[in-house]
């Protein structure tokens, strides 16, 4: 019996885990054949940090902090941990003796710590089903280590998730365009006009700008004493718009790459479509300048004024005479 085993009973009992008294510390205690008695919790706590930690060794060696390098059988932690630890302590055992064996055909689930002889060659069976169905249970392809794409090949597998990636990127990009209305909830997107929003939904009046809603006499977009607005009634809000598609469209990247570790940003790549600049000179649809002698415009659709503009000169004889 190494002599540094001998403080185990009073280390437990400092860190609050045994004894109010001797006799009750004794029967919450597992005697060791290496060593005294030891704290069931502590037992517990130890191997689950072995056995989180992925150590080299899984051998677990006396719990006691000054370097007592006595090795438990494994007869003793059989009979001290709970069922389900010692069934993740053997196969943690095992795991690490095929490592050490490098048995040819070994694979391993790409998602636990599952690991099997495959006997039979990826050209004959490109699955990896994990027989560690209480924690995984996955079915994954054994060449590229993903779930399970069949029929896709890796390569087609590979580039729909690039295009997954795009439409993550690309909806999110959308819906930093939206807006909710700050009454019923409904979501609408600004074309045009003022930063004064009437919902279609509700009525009720928001701010397209800071989102809140407006009462009415509030004076949300007048100036104040100092000349200054809490938000601008008019004006572009293209650089708004940018700011917030951008902000959108890094948080998606970024969000889908915590997902996907091995996926190239480049794919998700979206650029923002810039609106085009509108003329100094606004022309309406359908009008040429510099037809008719002291006019602007000359009509040129259906609909802009009910009629085609060769019908006018007549109507204009017929009201002379």
């Amino acid at each position: 019996m190494h002599a540094l085993c001998t403080h185990h009973a009073r280390t437990c009992t400092q860190r609050g885990y045994a004894r109010s008294a001797w006799h009750a510390w004794h029967a919450r205690a597992t005697h060791f054949s290496t060593c005294p008695h030891f704290c069931k919790r502590c037992i517990i706590a130890h191997v689950s940090t072995l056995l989180g930690t992925q150590n080299k060794t899984i051998d677990i060696k006396c719990l006691h902090t000054s370097g007592c390098a006595l090795i438990i059988p494994d007869t003793d932690i059989n009979r001290a941990l709970p069922t389900k630890i010692v069934k993740l302590w053997e196969r943690a055992k095992q795991r690490k003796e095929l490592e050490a064996a490098r048995l040819d055909g070994w694979e391993e689930c790409p998602f636990c710590d599952f690991g099997c002889v495959m006997e039979v060659p990826w050209e004959q069976d490109k699955l990896f089903r994990c027989l560690n169905e209480e924690v995984c249970g996955v079915v994954s392809c054994r060449m590229c280590k993903e779930l399970d794409h069949l029929p896709k090949s890796c390569e087609e597998n590979e580039k729909d998730k690039a295009l997954d990636g795009r439409h993550h990127v690309e909806e999110a990009m959308s819906r930093a365009l939206m807006r909710n209305c700050p009454k019923c909830k409904k979501a609408f997107v600004k074309q045009s006009g003022c930063n004064h929003i009437t919902c279609p939904h509700c009525r009720a009046s928001s701010c397209y700008l800071c989102r809140q809603l407006i009462v009415p006499g509030d004076g949300h977009f007048t100036p104040t004493r100092d000349g200054t607005f809490r938000c601008m009634g008019d004006g572009s809000v293209e650089e708004l718009h940018a700011r917030e598609v951008e902000e959108a469209r890094q948080k998606a990247i970024e969000a889908y790459k915590l997902e996907h570790p091995d996926v190239d940003e480049a794919q998700l790549q979206v650029g923002f479509p810039r609106a085009e600049p509108e003329p100094a000179h606004r022309v309406p649809r359908g009008f040429e300048l510099g037809v008719w002698p002291g006019m602007d415009v000359r009509g040129g659709a259906v609909g802009d004024r009910g009629m085609w503009p060769d019908v006018w000169p007549d109507m204009a004889a017929r009201n002379r005479e």
